[in-house]
C-alpha cells in the first residue's frame, strides 16, 4: 500500500507539474495574444487618426455623421448674406469643402462612399437638405 500511495503521489506530482506547464504556456499565449490585440487596436486607432487627419470641421462632421454639427457649421461658417432688401435676403453658400473637384475628400464624396455611416449617407437624402433649406431660407 505504501508503494501504491507513493506511486499515486508521484503521479499526482507529475500531473501537477504538467498542469503548471500548461498553465504557464496558456498564460504566455494569453499574454502574447493580449499584446497582439493591443497592437492591433493601436494600429486601428492610428489608421482612424490618419483617415481623419487633414479634414476640415465640416468634412469631419459629415464623416462622423453628426447631422446637427454639420448643419450648424454649414449655416454659421459657410453661409453668407449676399444682399438684403428690407426683410428679403439672398444667401451664398461656399461650396469649396462641399464639392471640390481638386480633392477627393469633399463632403459629397464622403457622403457617397460605400463604407460611410448610415447617418452620413442620410445627408444626401432630400429630407435632410429640404429641412436645412427650410431652416435657412423659409424662416
Amino acid at each position: 500500500q505504501r508503494v501504491r500511495a507513493k506511486n499515486v503521489l508521484c503521479e499526482m506530482g507529475t500531473q501537477l507539474t504538467r498542469l503548471k506547464e500548461n498553465l504557464l504556456q496558456t498564460h504566455m499565449w494569453a499574454a502574447k495574444t493580449w499584446v497582439g490585440v493591443r497592437h492591433l487596436r493601436a494600429e486601428e486607432k492610428l489608421h482612424r487618426m490618419n483617415m481623419l487627419a487633414g479634414l476640415t470641421p465640416l468634412q469631419l462632421a459629415a464623416k462622423m455623421g453628426h447631422l446637427d454639427a454639420f448643419k450648424r457649421l454649414l449655416r454659421w461658417h459657410h453661409t453668407k448674406v449676399a444682399w438684403e432688401w428690407g426683410e428679403k435676403r439672398s444667401y451664398v453658400i461656399d461650396l469649396t469643402e462641399i464639392d471640390d473637384p481638386k480633392t477627393n475628400v469633399d463632403v459629397l464624396n464622403i457622403c457617397c462612399r460605400i463604407d460611410a455611416r448610415t447617418a452620413t449617407q442620410q445627408m444626401i437624402s432630400s429630407d435632410f437638405m429640404c429641412g436645412f433649406i427650410w431652416e435657412l431660407f423659409g424662416q
